[in-house]
């Protein structure tokens, strides 16, 4: 993205509420076990990324990501780091369920 001009920049909010700024996102929807991230920065088109927390006898953490291209640069761009993605959406679902696993059983460790 720097390449075309983006600068994203790391921000935590004090509140992660239904418009507040996450990183270089913007918090869409928040509610019981849902959190939806959009974002309209990206060079490449819109982007969204959501997670939902499923209750039962194992709990599990899903994550989806999704993108709005813009033209063919978007499109092409996406196609191409697909396969990073498809990496860094393990890794990063993987870690987020860590943390909560971690947050629940030892939450003066975090």
């Amino acid at each position: 993205g720097r390449l075309f001009g983006e600068r994203l920049a790391l921000f935590r909010p004090r509140r992660v509420e239904r418009g507040a700024t996450v990183d270089w996102w913007q918090v869409e929807e928040k509610s019981a076990g849902t959190l939806v991230l959009g974002t309209t920065r990206w060079f490449c088109g819109e982007a969204w990324l959501g997670y939902r927390v499923t209750e039962g006898p194992r709990p599990r953490l899903e994550q989806v990501g999704a993108l709005r291209p813009l033209g063919v640069l978007g499109l092409a761009y996406w196609r191409a780091i697909w396969p990073v993605h498809l990496v860094v959406f393990r890794l990063m679902v993987r870690r987020q369920a860590r943390r909560a696993h971690k947050l629940v059983h030892d939450p003066a460790s975090m």
